[in-house]
């Protein structure tokens, strides 16, 4: 099975035995994106995670976020999809699904 993204890349998925999600034509960037995004929103206890941004300017995350301003409506759509909508304070302008993201300012 297989989609073409808003970005023209072919992304091939499959679900494993495991049950797990395969994606397979995405950027290093955004499988670590995702994997970030699915281990701050799991809300499970996890100890003090040292991130790295692009500057080199290290940070720690004590706790999973527990209010989320989105800036893209891919990143919108993936929290949801990760079942934390709720976490969800704002919004960008062109974040449109699920509906209940719209009343979000």
């Amino acid at each position: 099975m297989g989609d073409r993204g808003a970005s023209g890349l072919a992304i091939s998925y499959r679900n494993v035995a495991s049950g797990a999600l395969v994606l397979a034509g995405l950027p290093l960037a955004l499988k670590r994106l995702l994997a970030l995004i699915g281990l701050l929103l799991s809300g499970q206890a996890v100890a003090a995670l040292e991130l790295v941004d692009d500057r080199g300017v290290r940070f720690q995350l004590t706790a999973p976020p527990q209010r989320i301003v989105s800036v893209l409506p891919s990143l919108t759509e993936m929290v949801c999809a990760l079942g934390q909508c709720q976490r969800l304070v704002g919004v960008d302008r062109y974040s449109n699904y699920p509906d209940s993201v719209r009343a979000l300012p």
